[in-house]
């Protein structure tokens, strides 16, 4: 056991496995973080294959009132199933050795404080790309009626990659919706150059627009290299209240005026006067980007800036992998579990999220800790007909298929939650009920087959309208009957149903991979044609286009009732008996509700469309 957690006061009563204490589903490696609340582990998720940040409330503190469990566990629940690129995922939280204890994600890169404390302010293109970002994770909350409540430089990330920057610590939020005001005895919370002057009144009283207050004073930040309103707590609160906010053209008169003009909207004094809404500031952004033909990215590092500091670097240490013996141990044992999706036992499961919506709050204050999105994993597997190419940035080994050149993406598996709950009034009575499904790891293709790719192996290409051929584009018009015949003369399958959603999914309980809604940005649906293979996504696995652009054939046989069936809640299940077949994902020219990661919709083999391709798939049995 390694000298720092094995003298670790808050896991004594965890069991050790060599090098590792085990908690839940996670082996703990070290601490990262602490507060006058809480601690973080970074570790190691078991089930899923992943690292992961392990917050514990302190001992003392754990013995939660029923008030306080009231107070926090419809935000909670709801905190726990917002899923978005964007954002920082929770995965699990639990109670085990009289610790409370939620598990996330674990981000490998620096908060925009640190990155701007290390290298100076940031480039026009730069800054916008981080806001524009946030904003969209932050869209994803809003869609969800949730409310951040906390945003700041220490919330955001830029990852290690400088692909994606993602918000932290969404459990400052409350309800919008809430009836009563929950939160009107809690002392106010926030960091105070980044309070908008509604939330020095009252805590209660933030909605949306001051998140955007909130994104316009980072913005500051980013531009100016200081936070806009400088001196004590007092000084700040005064000046928040009673004055406007600063003109960044003081300090930066080289800013485009569209983009000052966002700035002001985001920070006027009069809540209405904002933007209402992170979806319309994002769609702000997109405006700038277009009218001043800005890049977007995060800057190249130059040779001669500081390096990371110390507690940067610790963070994006590379830890070594937990050895396949302790892994197979434990994968074995009853004392690890995965649990993605829905709670199963509503009486149970408001207790256990009102304990993460307290623990969010509890921890959030723990400063200077990025939190990254997946990190790569080590230790890559060897399989037969494949050469693993890398770790995608959302931490999944991708393969090329030696026979194909299709580039795939392993999943790990596991337990989650597939179809529509019964009370769920946008769903097909086919999608439900909502069952608990386990799959044993597999590839799915990272993108819709192209038509490059069905003519190296098919020899013609099926695609009868000149303008919608393309080398990269889907193929379409397609039948069940050739896209099986393409599988199988490539040693490759289609993915069932179930493997299909899994990945669609990519562990959102939501109706789709990014949240609740779906905009043009990010998903191809009624629309006038296909799109590139590589166009929209990826999700949090890495995959493309699993929402519009074409149907997906799957392997299954359609029974409409098979939900209802005892063979739909075994291991890898598949139907078999049924004339037609599976057809999932929507379409470009279909609407929202035929897109969603539960819709299902069936046609004979022989059926073929304008709208209707594929993605294969390579399952890989128990690991």
């Amino acid at each position: 056991m390694s000298s720092e957690l094995s003298s670790d006061l808050i896991l004594k009563d965890a069991p050790e496995v060599e090098d590792f204490k085990l908690l839940g589903p996670c082996l703990l490696h070290s601490r990262v973080g602490q507060g006058g609340m809480g601690v973080v582990y970074r570790g190691h998720h078991v089930s899923l294959g992943i690292e992961v940040a392990v917050k514990c409330l302190l001992p003392g503190l754990a013995s939660v009132k029923s008030e306080l469990i009231t107070r926090f566990q419809r935000e909670a629940h709801l905190a726990a199933r917002v899923t978005h690129q964007n954002l920082v995922r929770v995965y699990d939280v639990g109670e085990e050795h009289g610790l409370h204890y939620l598990v996330m994600e674990y981000v490998t890169g620096e908060t925009i404080r640190e990155r701007v404390t290390r290298r100076g302010r940031s480039s026009v293109g730069e800054a916008v790309t981080i806001i524009h970002q946030a904003a969209r994770g932050l869209a994803a909350a809003h869609d969800e009626g949730i409310v951040h409540r906390d945003i700041k430089p220490e919330n955001i990330i830029v990852s290690a990659s400088r692909k994606l920057v993602k918000v932290a610590d969404l459990g400052l939020s409350r309800l919008q919706e809430s009836a009563v005001d929950l939160t009107a005895t809690m002392v106010r919370m926030g960091t105070p150059p980044y309070m908008p002057p509604e939330q020095w009144k009252s805590f209660g009283s933030v909605g949306r627009e001051g998140d955007v207050w909130a994104l316009g004073a980072t913005l500051y930040y980013l531009l100016v290299g200081q936070n806009a309103f400088l001196g004590t707590v007092f000084e700040i609160e005064r000046k928040i209240r009673e004055q406007p906010f600063p003109d960044v053209r003081l300090v930066r008169p080289d800013l485009p005026e569209s983009l000052v003009e966002v700035l002001r909207k985001c920070t006027e004094q009069d809540p209405e006067a904002r933007y209402r809404h992170a979806r319309d500031l994002e769609k702000a952004f997109d405006e700038v980007l277009r009218r001043h033909a800005l890049e977007p990215g995060i800057d190249e590092p130059q040779g001669s800036e500081p390096g990371l500091s110390p507690s940067a670097l610790k963070r994006n240490t590379a830890l070594p992998p937990p050895p396949r013996s302790v892994i197979e141990k434990l994968q074995k044992s009853t004392l690890t579990r995965t649990r993605i999706g829905p709670p199963a036992a509503p009486g149970r499961s408001k207790l256990r999220m009102a304990l993460a919506g307290l623990l969010v709050l509890a921890l959030g204050t723990l400063a200077g800790l990025a939190w990254s999105f997946w990190p790569p994993a080590a230790g890559s597997r060897a399989i037969e007909g494949f050469e693993h190419k890398e770790v995608n940035p959302q931490g999944r080994d991708e393969y090329v298929h030696t026979a194909t050149g299709i580039l795939m993406v392993h999943l790990p598996g596991g337990t989650f939650w597939m179809g529509s709950r019964e009370d769920d009034t946008n769903a097909e009575a086919d999608e439900k009920p909502e069952h608990q499904v386990t799959l044993s790891p597999f590839l799915i293709a990272k993108y819709e087959v192209s038509q490059e790719e069905w003519v190296r192996i098919m020899g013609e290409n099926p695609v009868l309208k000149v303008e919608d051929r393309g080398e990269k584009l889907p193929v379409y018009n397609v039948t069940w009957d050739e896209c099986d015949a393409f599988c199988r003369r490539s040693g490759l399958s289609l993915p069932t149903e179930a493997q299909w959603e899994y990945a669609c999914r990519a562990m959102s309980a939501n109706a789709f991979a990014f949240g609740g809604t779906l905009g043009p940005d990010v998903a191809n649906f009624q629309s006038r044609s296909p799109v590139p293979v590589n166009k929209y996504g990826p999700n949090a696995f890495g995959l493309f286009n699993m929402h519009g652009n074409v149907f997906e054939w799957c392997r299954d046989a359609y029974v409409k009732a098979f939900y209802r069936s005892e063979e739909s809640r075994r291991a890898n299940p598949e139907c078999a008996v049924g004339q037609d077949r599976v057809l999932r994902g929507g379409s470009y020219l279909r609407g929202l509700e035929d897109c969603r990661s539960a819709a299902r919709e069936a046609e004979e083999p022989g059926f073929r469309q304008q709208d209707v391709g594929f993605r294969p798939a390579f399952s890989l049995g128990a690991q």
